[in-house]
């Protein structure tokens, strides 16, 4: 037989982590389709013994829809029967496997009615009956002990554990605030069964019960030849050696020296170690030494999403089930294919084209695929990256693209994009450098049908479209280099957080606004503004689809999703731009800290109308395609920073990129500007209605604009950055 040996060390979440356990058996009736004899859905256990004596069945049913207690998993309980009264009885007997000291079996019972005779019975060395908890006439017993004290319940559900301490068993039964325990001196068990017999007809005669399982608490007594599934996220103090381990979704394991895990076995098509993924998130590892071999799984969820992937392994084969296939059927069932970016000539090249020579997932490379079956997990299988990862960038021409390279996270657990160390990105782009702006990174996120950003120095954990600090295991993301060279990463960028499926959602926070534009089935948009001491932020980048919206902030010929803007001292007007992929309805939602600001309005500069965002958050609007996009202005005051703004109409205008935007009211009026000592800089005649642009040869600083027509005058005071 083969044999691994893979050093480990748990050092996550302690405080967290004291009832962990290293599960050895598990089963419930969820893993059947049909319950019969000789039947094994689950692992740990040995095969099912049902027989019946005479009138009898065994059955998987729901105690819930029966009016029992329910403990039910996905609809679904083992069930049994035997009547009516006289000699007929069903038996379910099972033998435990790789039973040892500390090892702990627990199961549920649901029952109802109490006529007859049901119940288990755990089984000693020999088969020999160490213990018994039977429901019959009026009684509940418990060992030999009948439970006076326990009231009749339909709805009852017994918890049975039982646990072998050196050559003793110890035994606890619980239903509520009902509390049995009692101790089995110089006894081993080896397994159980459930029975019930001479009842009277009907359902709520039948015995239920569930959700069986063996674990151990202590890692070092498991025995090696068992399959080992951990359950929280733990922390060894002592060795675990098992033949296969599964980390499952949602949970995490961290590994370094100070503890030795040893997985023995031979690798079957799943691997010995399989991390796990599903609908609920992803597992994660983290581990230091090299050679360890396993199998990581990725879920996918719905069909026909575009989405970024990398790969965990060091090496993947992308014919080994991650060519996409389907049915090309235009306009429809064309959402399936896989592709690698090309930064040179700024396109994606298809995998299936062979000239393309794309045969392997290259670590710490991102890739662009989709599937048209339904939420498939697809398998990394090989060994794991760990230590150094790095990957070289390009840096060609000056287009819209230049620089732009597809990464990805290849540990299987998350990265933080703010780590402290571990990171090598000197070559990615300051977009504003000298402002303390940081790295941006890119991920797609498909239900929104647009980019998400997150930039290294925000002081939020959150950037754009769900996109965090925390990129997920085997999620691709773009980075944009500044230079040709080397970007990299280290194990010290490694953590356990947002081990989930690619993205996540977000809040309010202080200092921060966020507003979101939706519409009618094509995608949505997103743009942070956060507030302090930088300048820039990260660039907008387009949507994948032409049909999404698209919103930004404008500032130096630039277009920024997340910008940084300084410190507001004072009621002032930020440009927001829109624009619609298209025609339609669509709402402009904002969301922000309650109670930080005095004034929030949003400006519509084609309809000329105000919106208080503090009465309500959103505005719905109609857009099409053509419209100019500069569209709207975000009015906003901080408390306890001129409070008291004036309540009359002010004059609707901003200055974006040494231009001057001004919505003029009337046909036919004067447009003046100041600077703060009070001279008059411009005087200009407007003589049309509506939203205008003029460029005035203005230096950066506030300005006081000021619109006469007739006995009627507007007023603002405007920024030119």
């Amino acid at each position: 037989m083969k044999r691994r040996i893979l050093l480990f060390i748990l050092i996550v979440f302690l405080s967290r982590n004291s009832f962990t356990q290293y599960i050895t058996a598990l089963d419930n009736a969820a893993n059947y389709s049909t319950w019969e004899n000789n039947s094994n859905g689950g692992f740990g256990f040995g095969d099912w013994s049902l027989w019946t004596e005479n009138q009898g069945g065994h059955f998987l049913g729901s105690s819930a829809v029966l009016n029992f207690g329910n403990i039910d998993t996905e609809s679904k309980a083992f069930g049994m029967w035997g009547n009516p009264s006289g000699t007929n009885v069903s038996n379910a007997q099972r033998l435990f496997a790789n039973w040892s000291d500390g090892a702990s079996f627990s199961v549920q019972i649901a029952t109802a009615y109490r006529n007859g005779f049901k119940g288990i019975d755990l089984f000693g060395t020999g088969f020999e009956v160490v213990w018994n908890f039977n429901v019959g006439g009026n009684n509940y017993t418990a060992g030999s002990t009948d439970q006076t004290s326990w009231s009749y319940s339909q709805t009852s559900i017994f918890t049975l554990t039982a646990t072998q301490n050196g050559s003793n068993i110890n035994i606890s039964l619980t239903r509520g605030s009902d509390n049995y325990s009692t101790t089995i001196n110089n006894k081993t068990l080896i397994g159980f069964k459930f029975y019930v017999g001479s009842t009277e007809s009907g359902d709520l005669n039948n015995l239920f019960f569930n959700n069986l399982k063996i674990e151990y608490s202590d890692p070092s007594k498991v025995p090696s030849v068992a399959s080992v599934r951990i359950s929280s996220n733990p922390t060894l103090s002592t060795s675990l050696s098992c033949s296969n381990l599964t980390i499952p979704s949602g949970t995490s394991l961290t590994v370094n020296n100070s503890a030795t895990l040893t997985v023995s076995g031979t690798l079957s098509n799943l691997g010995t170690l399989t991390i796990k993924s599903d609908a609920t998130g992803t597992g994660s590892l983290i581990h230091s030494s090299s050679g360890v071999n396993a199998t990581v799984e990725r879920y996918f969820a719905g069909s026909e999403q575009w989405r970024l992937v990398s790969s965990p392994v060091a090496s993947q084969s992308i014919s080994g089930g991650w060519t996409p296939a389907g049915t090309y059927d235009p306009p429809h069932n064309v959402g399936y294919d896989f592709y690698a970016w090309d930064e040179v000539t700024s396109t994606w090249l298809n995998q299936r084209i062979a000239g393309n020579n794309i045969t392997s997932f290259v670590p710490a490379k991102g890739y662009l695929v989709s599937f048209q079956e339904t939420d498939p997990t697809k398998h990394f299988s090989g060994e794991l990256n760990t230590g150094s990862v790095s990957i070289s960038l390009t840096k060609t021409g000056s287009g819209d693209y230049s620089g732009t390279n597809l990464v990805g996270n290849p540990y299987p657990s998350s990265i933080d994009w703010k780590a402290a160390s571990g990171w090598s990105r000197s070559i990615l782009k300051d977009d504003d450098a000298g402002e303390g702006v940081g790295y941006t990174m890119y991920i797609y996120n498909p239900s929104a049908n647009n980019y998400g950003a997150y930039i290294s120095n925000s002081s939020s954990d959150e950037g754009t479209h769900g996109v965090t600090r925390y990129i997920p295991p085997m999620q691709g993301f773009f980075v944009v280099a500044s230079s040709a060279g080397s970007f990299g990463m280290d194990n010290n960028v490694r953590v356990h957080n947002n081990a989930g499926n690619f993205l996540k959602n977000k809040g309010a926070e202080p200092n921060i606004i966020r507003a979101s534009v939706t519409g009618t089935n094509v995608g949505s948009d997103e743009v942070m503004i956060e507030f302090g001491n930088k300048q820039g932020g990260a660039p907008k980048w387009n949507s994948m689809v032409a049909t999404a919206p698209s919103l930004w902030v404008s500032k130096n010929d630039k277009r920024y999703s997340i910008y940084f803007h300084h410190n507001n001292q004072q009621t002032e007007s930020l440009p927001v731009s829109f624009k619609a992929g298209a025609n339609g309805q669509y709402t402009l939602s904002f969301e922000f800290a309650q109670g930080q600001y005095h004034t929030l309005r949003l400006q519509d500069l084609k309809t000329n109308t105000i919106h208080d965002l503090l009465a309500a958050n959103s505005y719905a609007f109609s857009a099409t395609t053509s419209d100019d996009p500069n569209r709207f202005l975000l009015v906003l005051g901080t408390v306890g920073v001129d409070e008291n703004p004036a309540d009359q109409a002010q004059l609707q205008a901003y200055m974006a990129n040494g231009l001057l935007w001004v919505n003029n009211p009337a046909e036919n009026s004067q447009l003046a500007v100041f600077d703060l000592s009070g001279r008059m800089l411009v005087q200009q005649q407007l003589r049309s209605k509506g939203l205008q642009q003029l460029s005035l040869n203005l230096q950066k600083g506030a300005y006081i604009l000021r619109l006469t027509e007739g006995n009627s005058s507007l007023s603002t005071k405007v920024i030119n950055q």
